[in-house]
């Protein structure tokens, strides 16, 4: 369930259950929930891709990506 590729740059992006959340149960969170995960997701796949990360170290999406997250979110909740 781990499918390994190889980047331009030479280096190795990982994708694990073809990018899907882990460690959620189906069913164990709300739509809504997943719905702000997956914007996660689809946040680190973009800054993996960019290709300026420090490598070996854990990476957090950027503020104001979270920001725009969670806007859209409660745009889309109201």
């Amino acid at each position: 369930m781990i499918v390994e590729y190889h980047m331009p740059s030479n280096k190795r992006l990982f994708i694990v259950r073809e990018g899907a959340a882990i460690n959620f149960l189906l069913g164990s969170c709300p739509d809504q929930t997943m719905d702000v995960v997956f914007a996660e997701i689809v946040e680190g796949c973009k800054a993996l891709t960019r290709g300026n990360l420090q490598p070996g170290t854990i990476h957090e999406v950027n503020i104001e990506a979270l920001r725009e997250i969670a806007s859209a979110w409660l745009r889309l909740q109201s």
